[in-house]
């Protein structure tokens, strides 16, 4: 059963809001994105409305968004040779709708270049470098250097696993909005790690707030499964715990311990606490696992500001409540509803496993968690902002590049 594409940011029941319903929002956010491509400039205001309280989510403006034709005018007069390194297996660099290589070729053809992959890192003009370990190191080399910081990395490029030398770097995009190399300030785009896993990129033609409604839609959609059909167990999908750097030694572990003492049964399918068979024997992806279950302990593996990976968006986009630790950035609480997560205190597991086991008790108060709207009011504003500050880099380390190669 797939997720539907539109839905209402209200709430979840199949019974009547006072909001708007999934009708109405799927027309507004189609038609502010139709308007969007077919016009260079448009204001766009998105009003939802929450049991009679009118919100105003978003005013956008968006020029210029004809960028096909701009770059068949200038006829591809440079050619910008791009190759990725340490990124991890099966990672698609390649793809031209992917957000980050499809980002750069259209901001490359509004300024009259195209893209070229390249194997070799010396022949290349812009070189895309993660942050994963085993590293190879890029400092060395002439061409622009932009980092993906999807690992806890801090803003001074510590962080509570390792450290990471961000030095050799010209931009940055990553958890914050800002990070330093030394005594330099590096040019940076918080890009947060679940937008880049959970949501696609940039289409032909199109400005990138298109790109983020499809975005808020995959988010906002209707849940796989009804609560109903839902098994009311917990489930943990984990492939290894944290030694060092973590909220507490064996993190993970503990709160299987925690719930075990509590009788609560917790399903797992991968190595940590694996109780059944995991997710590729079974023929599913994750989501589509997690979609079976009323609950998801899904915490992070450390804990650092903005540091939020997929591991919350999983559980958001099957429709699970999630059981969550981690640092959100103030932009993620306007994005994700802190309402309806059960957030782990490190200190005092118990509390979490505790409130757990009410709500399977009692199904009243569970319906009531589990048909609260899973993001919060803002959230189409804050797509929206990422998006559109993440083409806005993607167009500055363009014309960074593009200006290293004509001096040279």
């Amino acid at each position: 059963m797939r997720r539907k594409q539109w839905s209402a940011l209200g709430d979840r029941s199949n019974k009547p809001s006072n909001g708007y319903t999934t009708p109405r929002l799927a027309v507004v956010l189609f038609a502010a994105a139709c308007l969007l491509r077919v016009f260079h400039v448009v204001d766009i205001s998105i009003i939802l409305k929450d049991d009679g309280d009118v919100v105003l989510l978003s005013k956008l403006r968006h020029e210029n968004a004809d960028d096909a034709s701009v770059g068949e005018a200038a006829a591809f007069k440079v050619t910008l040779k791009y190759a990725y390194v340490n990124f991890w297996p099966g990672f698609n660099e390649s793809h031209e709708h992917d957000t980050f290589t499809g980002g750069l070729a259209k901001a490359c053809r509004e300024h009259g270049c195209r893209l070229q992959a390249v194997d070799s890192l010396a022949d290349a003009d812009l070189i895309v470098s993660s942050s994963a370990q085993p590293h190879v190191d890029v400092s060395k080399l002439q061409a622009f250097k932009v980092l993906v910081a999807f690992d806890n990395i801090g803003a001074d490029g510590r962080g509570p696993l390792r450290k990471f030398d961000t030095r050799g770097f010209d931009y940055i995009f990553g958890s914050h909005d800002h990070y330093t190399a030394g005594k330099r300030s590096v040019p940076s785009v918080r890009w947060p790690s679940y937008i880049a896993h959970a949501c696609d990129g940039f289409q032909d033609g199109e400005p990138p707030i298109a790109a983020a409604s499809r975005c808020l839609g995959r988010f906002a959609g209707e849940p796989l499964r009804p609560l109903a059909e839902r098994n009311k167990n917990a489930t943990l999908v984990a492939r290894k715990d944290a030694k060092r750097g973590g909220p507490a030694p064996q993190f993970r572990a503990r709160i299987l311990q925690e719930f075990a003492k509590a009788g609560v049964q917790v399903d797992c399918p991968s190595a940590i606490g694996k109780n059944m068979p995991s997710i590729e024997q079974l023929y599913m992806s994750k989501v589509e696992f997690l979609s079976q279950y009323a609950f998801n302990i899904c915490p992070e593996d450390s804990a650092g500001p903005g540091y939020v990976t997929e591991k919350l968006a999983d559980a958001v986009l099957s429709g699970a409540i999630p059981i969550y630790f981690g640092s959100l950035a103030d932009e993620d609480l306007q994005f994700f509803n802190k309402d309806r997560i059960i957030f782990i205190d490190p200190t005092n597991i118990a509390a979490s496993v505790e409130q757990v086991a009410r709500l399977q008790r009692d199904e009243r108060a569970l319906k009531r968690l589990y048909a609260r709207p899973v993001l919060a009011p803002s959230a189409a504003h804050v797509v929206a902002s990422i998006y559109r500050r993440l083409y806005q880099g993607l167009g500055e380390v363009v014309v960074a590049t593009l200006s290293r190669i004509q001096v040279e």
